[in-house]
């Protein structure tokens, strides 16, 4: 099983990305999910999905859905979480 981190994936990029993770479930999973603003999108993969971590850029945004979300799901506000998710240690390195 690979673990993938996808950064920006409430983009056209990342939602193709997603679609790729959809058709191959077996092979891959979503460690870590990030977005700028768009939480609307980002709320539905984490139902989705369940990754273990997500990053919000939009600090105002990231408050928002966490106040929406609760605790299903780690969240980090602003660039320093897309580091976090870039190196999140259980993602595979390729």
């Amino acid at each position: 099983m690979e673990n993938i981190s996808i950064l920006g994936s409430t983009g056209s990029i990342g939602r193709q990305t997603l679609d790729i993770v959809r058709d191959h479930r077996d092979r891959l999973r979503v460690i870590a999910l990030t977005a700028n603003r768009n939480i609307e999108r980002l709320q539905q993969q984490i139902e989705e999905f369940s990754p273990e971590f997500v990053c919000v850029t939009d600090e105002r945004k990231a408050k928002e859905l966490k106040r929406q979300i609760g605790s299903k799901v780690e969240i980090y506000p602003g660039v320093d979480g897309l580091v976090e998710a870039a190196a999140h240690p259980k993602a595979n390195r390729g």
